[in-house]
């Protein structure tokens, strides 16, 4: 078994027990199990791909945050109850344990290489969350977006065909031109008279052309 895949098998384990003590239970631990270990994978294919330690954690955290907002969404649970333990895989232990180390022993070269390094890989791991909670804000809102403007082009609809028309006539033309085409319109009289609804004034000028080609 290749030590890729040792790593992976851990991290996944790593996370089920992070998790664990969390409280969660059920199939999300199998999602954050699951999850874990196709992170872990994605920085193992950047790593053997050339890109940089950091590139790998940003593309890694990227993907398991996103990951995460879409499978919260689905398991009708907080984004945190799975994004944590998913990203245990990719928290920098080493670096962490020889900064410590070196800061104790009083090796202040090694100490300041590792803080760095500790810095730089927590710094591309909160980037990637931060990404993928814009994108995820971003599409939601886009959704609402088009959805709202679905619902309002809907109802403009459903008004436009209980619309009903207005007209006036002096001459008699464009009532007969009503009586003609079939349209269920009201007359204006006065000018006092009131709609409770949207409706579609017919303008005399069009309405006489339309009485003379006819």
């Amino acid at each position: 078994m290749s030590f890729s895949v040792i790593q992976t098998i851990m991290g996944m384990i790593g996370s089920v027990g992070f998790a664990v003590l969390f409280g969660v239970r059920g199939r999300k631990l199998a999602v954050i199990a699951l999850g874990s270990g196709a992170g872990w994978a994605v920085y193992l294919v950047c790593r053997a791909m050339g890109c940089s330690i950091f590139t790998g954690l940003l593309a890694a955290s990227l993907f398991v945050a996103a990951l995460s907002e879409v499978l919260a969404r689905m398991l009708r649970t907080p984004v945190i109850l799975l994004l944590v333990p998913m990203l245990i895989p990719e928290v920098p232990g080493e670096a962490l344990y020889y900064t410590m180390y070196y800061l104790v022993q009083g090796y202040q070269e090694e100490f300041g290489t590792y803080s760095g390094l500790v810095l730089t890989e927590a710094g591309a791991i909160a980037l990637g969350i931060i990404l993928a909670s814009h994108m995820a804000r971003f599409f939601i809102s886009l959704k609402s977006h088009l959805r709202s403007r679905g619902n309002k082009k809907r109802i403009e609809q459903e008004d436009l065909e209980f619309m009903k028309y207005v007209y006036a006539s002096r001459s008699g033309n464009v009532e007969e031109l009503v009586h003609v085409l079939g349209l269920e319109a009201m007359k204006i009289k006065d000018g006092t008279e009131t709609m409770d609804q949207y409706f579609i004034l017919l303008p005399i000028r069009m309405a006489e052309a339309l009485c003379r080609l006819l």
